[in-house]
């Protein structure tokens, strides 16, 4: 795994110059409860060196975000119009 170029991914997302609304991100994602956890990151079959996968999702259409088709490499119509 190359941290560095993790840490580089990372601060070209954070310092990309958009004002972006604050989100309570503890109400969205999982979190571990108090107490002792092991918690793994496995390496990518297809790029063993960053363990993320980018998704696109498309905000404001519904109550919830939705994740786009072009992600698994459909024709996505939200993205076309």
């Amino acid at each position: 795994m190359n941290l560095e170029a993790i840490k580089a991914k990372l601060a070209g997302l954070n310092n990309n110059g958009q004002e972006r609304e604050k989100v309570d991100y503890e109400k969205i994602f999982w979190r571990p409860t108090n107490g002792k956890h092991i918690v793994r990151i496995v390496p990518s079959v297809y790029d063993p060196s960053f363990p993320f996968k980018e998704l696109k999702f498309h905000y404001n259409i519904g109550k919830f975000p939705m994740i786009a088709l072009s992600n698994f490499g459909k024709q996505d119509p939200i993205k076309n119009s």
